[in-house]
């Protein structure tokens, strides 16, 4: 299985990232943590668990992960 882990902090280039680890694109398990969720949807993939305090995302942001049933999970 091939998972991929977004972390906060500026938005990753999809062309860097193909150059440093090929494949991601083709990740069967996203995680995002805590504001690291947001780079998930810019990059073209699903997000299915997000994972941390919360403290970066706004309220807003945390309702509507949970809309579209992302997992939550809040520490």
């Amino acid at each position: 299985m091939r998972a991929l882990i977004l972390a906060g902090g500026d938005q990753p280039d999809p062309r860097a990232l193909d150059a440093s680890w090929p494949g991601w694109s083709r990740a069967e398990l996203v995680i995002g943590a805590d504001g690291g969720a947001r780079a998930a949807a810019p990059l073209g993939l699903p997000l299915h668990l997000v994972i941390g305090d919360f403290d970066t995302l706004t309220d807003a942001e945390v309702a509507q992960l949970d809309r579209k049933s992302t997992r939550l999970n809040s520490s």
